[in-house]
C-alpha cells in the first residue's frame, strides 16, 4: 500500500491507472448507437412483460 502511495505521489495516477487515449467520435457512430439503443430498448420493454407475466399479472397481453 505504501509503495503504491509513493509511486501515486512521485509519477501521477498514470502509474496506477493508466492513461487511455480514444479517437474522435463523429457522425459515423450515430447510426449504430442509434439502431443499439432502439433494440436494447425493445429488450428492456419485453423483459418488463415477461416479469410481470410470470407473476402472474396481465403484462403478456397488449
Amino acid at each position: 500500500m505504501l509503495g503504491g502511495l509513493v509511486a501515486v505521489s512521485v509519477h501521477g495516477n498514470a502509474t496506477c491507472f493508466g492513461v487511455i487515449h480514444t479517437g474522435t467520435v463523429g457522425l459515423s457512430l450515430l447510426l449504430p448507437g442509434l439502431v443499439l439503443a432502439l433494440c436494447t430498448g425493445l429488450a428492456g420493454g419485453l423483459l418488463s412483460r415477461l416479469l410481470i407475466a410470470s407473476t402472474g399479472g396481465q403484462g403478456a397481453t397488449p
